[in-house]
């Protein structure tokens, strides 16, 4: 069997911070203003990377993140509109 723990950073086009702002879709939007995020089908692409791989192969574990997102804190270095 195996088992990959998948960690991805910023990804627009989900729930999360909609959630995260009790509803309010302009406040989450915001959060993805001024860099490229990932996307849900970013992920899904990696997900099916992962399924795909040789059985003889796991990965462990991957974290994934928009290159204008550092691990270190998860910092976004956002652009000038």
């Amino acid at each position: 069997m195996r088992v990959t723990n998948l960690e991805p950073g910023n990804v627009a086009g989900t729930e999360f911070s909609n959630v995260r702002y009790h509803g309010d879709d302009d406040k989450a939007a915001k959060v993805y203003d001024g860099f490229k995020t990932m996307t849900g089908d970013d992920i899904g692409n990696i997900l099916l990377w992962l399924i795909e791989s040789p059985a003889h192969i796991n990965v462990n574990r991957l974290e994934v993140m928009p290159v204008a997102q550092t691990y270190n804190g998860l910092t976004i270095a956002k652009q000038d509109s």
